[in-house]
């Protein structure tokens, strides 16, 4: 009898929508705006995303709703970051230089302000992206495919 192989490729399935939001609002505002819209009631989590990333920490903001009605649950959560690196040289007259740098939880989507992500057994409904494209202060906002995403594992918020 021939060996049994088990293939763990297909074992983590993400099985959610996302919509990539491009916009000039803070995260409380266009958590605000999303609710007014769409009907949400997005509330903010006592815990951000920390995301550890070469020698760097960064919090991501997160706002998240379970709609037990519908089924769906909700989660907004920011792409970028500004984070401060210590730098030491050996030598000059400072030894230690403090730069800021801008990090995003997705690299490969680095434009993008916001991820409005939906976990639901249902595609995103048009009706939704056009209510987000509908908000005065927002640029854009689309669908993307998670599954052509290298890094969509940093989307999975326990």
């Amino acid at each position: 009898m021939p060996p049994l192989k088990l293939v763990l490729s297909d074992a983590l399935e993400f099985d959610f929508s996302l919509i990539a939001i491009h916009c000039s609002l803070e995260d409380h505002r266009i958590a605000f705006s999303l609710n007014k819209y769409l009907g949400l009631q997005l509330r903010r989590r006592l815990k951000d995303v920390d995301f550890r990333k070469e020698g760097c920490e960064a919090m991501f903001s997160l706002f998240n709703f379970e709609d037990s009605k519908n089924y769906r649950s909700y989660t907004l959560v920011g792409n970028k970051c500004r984070v401060k690196r210590t730098q030491t040289d050996n030598e000059g007259l400072f030894k230690t230089q403090e730069n800021f740098e801008m990090i995003s939880l997705i690299p490969e989507l680095s434009k993008t302000d916001f991820f409005l992500k939906i976990d639901s057994d249902t595609p995103t409904p048009k009706k939704m992206l056009a209510q987000i494209n509908e908000i005065a202060q927002v640029v854009t906002a689309y669908t993307i495919d998670v599954n052509q995403l290298k890094s969509k594992r940093n989307l999975i918020f326990e």
